[in-house]
Formats: C-alpha cells, sequence, structure tokens
C-alpha cells in the first residue's frame, strides 16, 4: 500500500472561522477539503475524506447548540 508524503512542519496549520449556519459549515467542509488536497491528501484518500467529516460534525455541532 503507497504512503502519501506527511510534512509535520509548522506552515502545515491552517485555522478560519465561520459563521454558524449552513452554508458556514458548508464552507468550512469545502474548505478543509481544499486544504487537504493543497496539503497532498487528495480527494478520496483516507485522510481528506476522515478531515472533511470531522470538519462538518464539529461545525454542525457548534450550529445545533445556537439553535
Amino acid at each position: 500500500m503507497p504512503t502519501t508524503p506527511v510534512s509535520n512542519s509548522p506552515a502545515d496549520v491552517f485555522a478560519q472561522q465561520f459563521s454558524a449556519t449552513r452554508r458556514g459549515a458548508r464552507l468550512a467542509r469545502l474548505l478543509a477539503g481544499h486544504q487537504m488536497a493543497v496539503w497532498g491528501h487528495p480527494h478520496g484518500t483516507c485522510v481528506h475524506d476522515t478531515v472533511t467529516l470531522v470538519v462538518g460534525q464539529r461545525r454542525a455541532a457548534r450550529l445545533g447548540a445556537r439553535t
């Protein structure tokens, strides 16, 4: 099984704030997926899919807590 190159340098830090709306949750997932692809984890890989799932769930949980 081929391995995906992983870098743990400080440049691999990404932070962004989104509104507590459905649109904010969607944008968070899309941007997280894009950033994973930029960092060498293309769409469909385990890392990419896991990160986008976790980001979506965290954003949805925060959205639910505010309603």
